[in-house]
């Protein structure tokens, strides 16, 4: 206890005595701790009487004070250990009174900085400041803190609370716990979401999700777009009402396959689109089940795929097209062969029958027989010419052409083939461009389709021809792989008969696509009318339903030659001769019955069996030889290749070609180059002796060149 009398610089009297106010001093007495308050006693002038002492015990209450101290420390030292920031600040002046470890290390020292000015960088206190709501309302303060600095930037969840300081200040306590790592993915999830949403709102495919019952619980802006409502107008349908009836059984025989280790499943149908438009989509579905395997919902993502589908079909059909193509091809070179060996013989047939004829009196029993055998040939030498012209190689002589007027030429001629009872309608066409055909084939291709439309009509009918100008463009042959970009006259023959069904008008340009009718040529006479119009660098389509009749339109490539060549002249009349002709033929039974038809004929015959015999014969021969007449495909050597090496010892010799079918030896595609004379098999007699006499008494070809 300190002496109140003694000259302590403490003592409470001594600065009574100086302040002229009361003051106090505590001093220990034992265990306790007493308190003395000096009041100073003056007179009226101000001078020092005496001073006024009361002494307390305070013990209780200083032992308090040091408990609360200590608490107080305590509590600092915890808020110090703590890793998230704490601080107290002063409600009303905004002053800084406490910062822990962590603030610190953020921050640094406050400096004597306002709370606004140390944590926040402001000028003023913040907007958000729970002050007010804390202290008037008692209510603790909660908000989220985006701190960044040039170091960090990281979330804070903030709590304040109110909180009474030793010296009895009611302060402002915030701690702010860190969520950043909670806030970064949150926002991570709320970019996915919206990432998710944004690509399944914005994406061109169908998006949709469906429960167990089908019932459609989500779709895209695309889904509803696609059948014409507002995504929330399909909530609660169910989607298997929006596919097609016929489709329905296959879509849920697919999704009664998901189960949880094959989850996802692919589907296609077609699908009638909000516009009305028929199109194809295709579906992956993905099922999501629970731990339990029990079905929860369905998501599935569609595609249009009505270009894949279309190109798909386009891809088949020309595949189909090219399959034909080749099949046709194939037949076409068999029936070629075929044709060619056939001629040999028939034209062995019909050379020993006229002669036999010639030998025969008219009313000899004999002379019947031999006529029927040749009216069968002759039927024959037809059948080979519509082989020949399915194969597309007989030889032609085109010549620029008005069709109005070649079809008209011919009018006559198809009435009688169409009989009395069916009516020909003819319709040209105005200002007809000009084609390059040969006539004899237009003629062909009429006799044969009217033929085919006389059976189809069955009795009586009409039958219409009709010719157009034509412009094919490039979406037409989109559609038609056969068809090529142009100029075309088109040539129509369509009649009212039964008409095809879809199948058979597949394979109505096959040959013998029906029981075969070797008598009319059955299924060659509209195979040669395809074949015919492939020669000639055009093409052909047959259109017909069931009870509506069939419509043919040939498309002949427009000739830009103007004017028509002038007609052929008449044949002359059969005779024969006194020249040397050298006969080239490897088939036994042709060279001996055409040497002698020729022999008969008044013509010198060297009958050479091969090229090489011909060429020891016309080199042992001392005269001239004033004719070779080949055939055009032989073993080791062709009839072109033979007629030159020939040609550079017997110049002035003359060539006549025969043959089946002429390939590309003399001919390209069946066109005869300019100067060649052909006959071809088989052949009478008489137009074996007009064709010699012809070449004979004709120009050379080097000659007929240099005119």
């Amino acid at each position: 206890m300190h002496d109140t009398s003694g000259p302590h610089p403490d003592c409470p009297v001594r600065r009574a005595r100086q302040s002229g106010r009361r003051e106090t001093a505590q001093i220990a007495a034992g265990d306790r701790t007493l308190e003395i308050c000096v009041d100073p006693i003056v007179d009226d002038s101000g001078q020092w009487l005496g001073a006024a002492h009361v002494i307390h015990d305070i013990t209780d209450r200083r032992r308090a004070e040091e408990a609360l101290h200590r608490a107080h420390a305590e509590m600092l030292a915890i808020f110090d250990g703590i890793d998230e920031p704490v601080y107290v600040a002063d409600p009303h002046t905004y002053e800084v009174v406490y910062v822990n470890r962590a603030v610190r290390d953020l921050f640094g020292a406050p400096d004597n900085r306002k709370c606004y000015e140390y944590l926040q960088g402001r000028d003023a206190p913040c907007p958000f400041c729970t002050n007010e709501r804390l202290f008037a309302e008692g209510a603790p303060g909660l908000y989220i803190w985006e701190f960044q600095n040039k170091i960090t930037h990281r979330w804070y969840h903030c709590i304040d609370r109110a909180i009474l300081w030793p010296d009895g200040r009611r302060l402002r306590y915030e701690m702010a716990v860190d969520i950043d790592d909670r806030k970064r993915a949150e926002e991570a999830l709320r970019r996915s979401e919206q990432n998710y949403r944004t690509l399944v709102e914005d994406s061109t495919r169908l998006i949709c999700r469906f429960t167990p019952d089908n019932r459609l619980s989500f779709v895209n802006r695309a889904y509803a777009r696609f059948f014409g409502k507002e995504p929330e107008a399909l909530v609660g349908v169910d989607w298997l009402e929006l596919v097609p009836p016929e489709a329905r059984d296959e879509v849920r025989a697919r999704l009664a396959e998901l189960r949880p280790a094959a989850p996802e499943r692919t589907y296609e149908h077609r699908v009638i689109a909000a516009d009305g438009s028929e199109r194809w989509q295709r579906w992956t579905a993905r099922a999501l089940f629970d731990d339990s395997g029990r079905l929860l919902s369905v998501h599935s993502i569609g595609e249009d795929i009505t270009a894949q589908k279309q190109a798909e079909a386009e891809r088949d059909r020309l595949q189909a097209h090219l399959a034909l193509v080749h099949k046709m091809e194939a037949i076409g070179r068999l029936a070629g062969g075929i044709a060619h060996e056939f001629n040999n013989l028939l034209t062995t047939i019909i050379g020993y029958c006229e002669l036999s004829q010639e030998s025969v009196s008219s009313d000899d029993p004999v002379r019947g027989f031999l006529d029927e055998i040749m009216d069968g040939a002759q039927r024959a030498a037809k059948l080979t010419q519509q082989l020949l012209g399915f194969a597309r190689r007989q030889s032609i002589a085109p010549q620029v052409l008005d069709l109005n007027e070649t079809v008209a030429e011919t009018l006559g001629l198809l009435r009688r083939v169409l009989g009395e009872g069916i009516q020909v309608t003819w319709i040209p066409g105005a200002s007809l461009w000009r084609v390059r055909l040969d006539p004899n084939q237009i003629a062909q291709i009429l006799v044969n389709l009217c033929s085919r439309a006389r059976e189809a009509v069955a009795g009586t009918g009409t039958v219409t021809i009709e010719t157009a100008n034509v412009t094919v463009d490039e979406a037409y042959c989109r559609e038609r792989a056969d068809a090529t970009p142009g100029e075309y006259v088109m040539l129509a023959v369509s009649d009212d008969g039964r008409g095809m069904d879809a199948k058979t008008l597949q394979q109505i340009f096959e040959p013998f696509p029906a029981p075969l009718d070797l008598s009319r040529g059955g299924g060659l006479l509209l195979a040669a009318v395809h074949g015919i119009v492939r020669q000639n660098h055009g093409f052909v389509h047959a259109y017909s339903e069931p009870h509506q009749g069939t419509t043919f339109r040939m498309y002949l490539p427009r000739c830009l030659q103007q004017s028509a060549e002038p007609p052929r002249a008449a044949a002359a009349e059969p005779r024969g001769g006194t020249e040397t002709i050298l006969l080239v033929e490897d088939d036994k039974s042709v060279r001996e019955s055409t040497a002698r038809v020729l022999g008969e004929l008044g013509y010198t015959v060297l009958a050479a069996v091969s090229p090489a015999d011909a060429l020891r014969q016309a080199a042992a021969h001392q005269g001239p030889i004033d004719l070779l007449v080949t055939d055009v495909v032989m073993p080791q050597m062709s009839g072109r290749e033979l007629a030159a090496k020939l040609a550079e010892t017997r110049p002035q010799m003359k060539c006549l070609y025969v043959s089946g079918y002429t390939e590309n030896v003399i001919a390209h595609h069946g066109v005869l180059e300019p100067g060649i004379a052909f006959l071809a098999k088989p052949f009478t007699r008489a137009a074996l002796a007009c064709k010699v006499r012809q070449v004979l008494e004709g120009p050379h070809p080097q000659e007929a060149q240099g005119r």
